[in-house]
């Protein structure tokens, strides 16, 4: 009972500190007027500025601190301020604001105090740092957790209002591709002064009007002493008690000048922590163009970004360089570099009873593995821009890793021991690029795009099996030996050439019409071989008893397609019709298919905003999928110790009907987000 007590004592001491203020915002007539700004200035030194915005029925919540008087003002597009003071620890729990028409239109609301904490636009919400902190924030990350509506979570992904960032930029530049992380942890608070906040950002600027871009940017701009200048930091620490102590080491260093930008981050650890996350991975596996989609790739950046505990040991390396540089007023360079080593040790240790009617039989099993990645990522980025209805882009990169895994599994069963190791060596060499145009024309209704995407890969990973014990008999051709060994080598080339025309017409602010024409060519070259090397020195060849694939394959998707953009009040649709005509040919040891289909896709696209913070979003269409070369083998293969690999060079596409209904609310009134997904495949 005394800890109950102690328990709500304490509770009540926590929210005696604060009281709230709620209301609504209204126009003289009574309608609420959304996204209206709430500021509430104390009268005192040391204490913030608190701050919120109208939901879409004009409603407001303020978190208020006890003790301190406030100045409240309500701010809107188009309207006169309104003014409520605030005495400390007032009584009331409840105003309503009405604003009166200043009769002006105005491009901009800016809230003006000793500070400019807020400045809204259309889509674009602008915080002035310093009116939401205190000045004792080392990282930008502790100064957004502060910002009314954003949110940063433990891997530095950013959320504001409830919708993810996907975009990070510095000075209207790209950070380290794109990615949080990296920048909310690394760049120091004191070079911070403004945090813009773009609602459906597009690179390029004159494409925002038909690009239907749902990204959000958070763009990051520095204090103008600190626009040329040099920072950085860095943080070690050690635990040396044992001989396996832990260690931690990170460094970052940024240049700053208008036209040079330069950073350099390294990082060491055997505490199992990643510098980078998997979003931030599967971004800088990138080198693609955002025009072209469905590419998969074969190059898995998993291993070099998830945390792993569960390890007996973990070492993390990690050096990233990042630059861009101005060459003119129409030209920017921009490039990064990464290299990342891993390495990671397992023990598993388990205890089996299996039961065999009346029998018993108990196994004792222990399997060790032991990993090593690295990894190294060059890309280099060309923006130039001949004129405002104009835009360039090349962009390549270079991406090479090697993975070698180990992994020992002993088993002790009824008095008798067998081991079984494997090793995976894989060394992989990506190269990717892409050229991209954008034009649009003197009446603005008409805008062109032109993308062409190359991605080349060279896969070469290699598989051996040890073992004191026959294994998958019946299966695997093996020969009797004191001692197995097995090896795997695959050897896999994949090319793809992708390219798309694209041409916006803007009927007029409520029809678009959009033509599509493309083509999409992959090419794969696979071999893979497997033999068993016997202890006397010979050689058996799996390929003569059905093993062994040597494949060639070709898949060319060339299309042509017609979208239509209608709005309808509140209401957007997009259906659209494409016509595909797919060549598909496979050329094996044994003979050749070749597969040629015409179709035709259609697509609805459809979204209700019932305001801005709800919305429903319906998308339906029709797709074709086609095998990839692994299921096309003819031949068996050698999976792993205990599977064996078949595929079906008949297969042909498989068609899918796939329809969502996506649901989201949004109410910072209420601290409520609600989302909800309905799928048919």
């Amino acid at each position: 009972m005394k800890k109950i007590f102690l328990l709500i004592t304490s509770f009540i001491s926590i929210i005696s500190f604060s009281q709230t203020l709620t209301g609504v915002v209204q126009d003289s007539i009574g309608k609420p007027l959304q996204n209206a700004n709430v500021i509430a200035k104390p009268l005192v030194e040391n204490a913030g500025l608190k701050f919120s915005i109208a939901d879409h029925l004009g409603r407001y919540k303020l978190e208020l601190e006890k003790d301190t008087p406030y100045e409240v003002k309500v701010s809107y597009l188009g309207y006169q301020e309104a003014v409520f003071n605030l005495e400390a620890n007032f009584a009331i729990r409840e105003h309503i604001f009405k604003l009166k028409e200043t009769g002006q239109e105005l491009k901009e609301i800016v809230i003006n105090y000793e500070y400019q904490p807020v400045v809204v636009k259309k889509d674009t919400l602008i915080y002035d740092v310093k009116a939401f902190t205190n000045g004792n924030e080392r990282k930008l990350k502790e100064q957004l957790e502060k910002l009314p509506g954003v949110e940063v979570d433990k891997d530095g992904g950013v959320t504001v209002q409830g919708k993810k960032v996907t975009k990070f930029l510095v000075e209207n530049k790209s950070f380290f591709g794109g990615g949080t992380k990296l920048g909310v942890e690394n760049i120091p608070a004191d070079a911070v002064d403004k945090v813009e906040v773009i609602d459906n950002f597009n690179e390029v600027g004159f494409m925002k009007k038909v690009s239907d871009s749902e990204d959000l940017a958070m763009n990051i701009k520095l204090k103008e002493d600190k626009k040329k200048f040099l920072f950085g930091d860095i943080e070690a620490g050690a635990e040396v008690a044992n001989d396996n102590g832990f260690y931690l080491a990170h460094s970052a260093l940024f240049y700053y000048t208008p036209k040079t930008n330069i950073s350099v981050i390294g990082d060491c650890n055997n505490i199992g922590k990643r510098t980078f996350s998997f979003q931030d991975m599967m971004r800088f596996q990138g080198g693609v163009s955002s025009f072209i989609s469905g590419r998969k790739s074969l190059t898995n950046l998993y291993n070099f970004s998830n945390n792993t505990n569960d390890v007996v040991e973990n070492k993390s390396q990690l050096g990233a360089f990042n630059f861009r540089q101005e060459i003119n007023s129409k030209m920017d360079l921009e490039g990064y570099g990464i290299v990342s080593k891993l390495f990671s040790a397992t023990l598993t240790e388990s205890k089996n009873e299996y039961l065999q009617n009346s029998a018993f039989t108990f196994e004792d099993k222990t399997n060790k593995g032991a990993n090593k990645s690295l990894l190294g990522i060059g890309n280099i980025k060309l923006n130039y821009s001949p004129s405002s209805q104009s835009r360039w882009f090349y962009n390549a990169q270079y991406q090479a890793s090697t993975n070698d895994r180990m992994n020992q599994l002993l088993s002790v069963r009824d008095g008798q021991s067998s081991t079984f190791e494997t090793f995976n060596n894989a060394d992989n060499a990506q190269i990717k690029q892409y050229l991209e145009w954008h034009k649009q024309y003197k009446n603005q209704n008409h805008t062109t795009t032109f993308v062409v995407n190359q991605s080349y890969d060279n896969n070469k990973p290699q598989n051996t099996w040890l073992t004191d014990t026959e294994f998958l008999a019946g299966l695997v051709p093996l020969e009797n030996d004191t001692f197995y060994n097995i090896q795997q080598l695959k050897k896999i080339k994949n090319n793809s050439v992708d390219a798309l025309f694209k041409h916006y017409w803007i009927l007029n602010n409520f029809n678009h019409l959009y033509t599509n024409v493309g083509n999409n060519l992959g090419t794969t070259d696979l071999t893979i071989a497997e033999k068993q090397f016997l202890t006397d020195g010979t050689v058996n060849d799996f390929a003569e008893n059905g093993f062994g694939n040597d494949l060639q394959y070709i898949l060319n998707d060339f299309y042509v397609g017609l979208e239509y953009k209608f709005k309808i009040g509140k209401w957007v649709n997009k259906p659209a019709l494409y016509t595909h005509f797919y060549h598909m040919k496979t050329q094996q040891i044994s003979s050749d298919y070749t597969l040629n289909r015409t179709y035709f896709e259609p697509r609805w696209n459809s979204e209700y905003e019932f305001n801005q913070s709800e919305n429903i979003k319906f998308n339906y269409k029709i797709s074709n999928d086609f095998p990839d070369v692994t299921k096309l083998m003819e031949r068996y293969t050698l999976q792993s110790y205990n599977s064996v690999y078949k595929g079906n060079a008949l297969l042909q596409n498989e068609r899918f009907h796939v329809a969502t209904l996506h649901y989201m609310k949004n109410s910072m009134y209420r601290g409520l987000m609600i989302f909800g997904n309905l799928s048919f495949n």
